[in-house]
């Protein structure tokens, strides 16, 4: 869940928390689109964190799903493992 939720939440919050100006002064200097292509300024920090969101972590998340999904799809249990009457 985490894997969606957290590219989800950075996307929906830094266009409301992080400055559309840079502000080097703060080390907000490095633009990153977010929300549809709102451009926003962030540190080199908050970019890394970012990139690894909206790149890695959320088709991490779409391969565990996959995976889950093929499992219970084509995984029967066996019936040798039931009890015995």
């Amino acid at each position: 869940m985490t894997c969606f939720s957290w590219p989800i939440y950075l996307d929906v919050s830094y266009p409301y928390t992080m400055p559309n100006l840079p502000q080097p002064n703060q080390g907000r200097t490095h633009p990153l689109a977010v929300s549809h292509g709102s451009i926003v300024y962030v540190t080199e920090q908050e970019l890394h964190r970012a990139k690894l969101a909206f790149n890695n972590i959320f088709f991490l998340g779409i391969a565990c799903a996959a995976l889950v999904g093929l499992v219970l799809v084509y995984w029967k249990p066996s019936s040798q493992h039931r009890a015995c009457p």
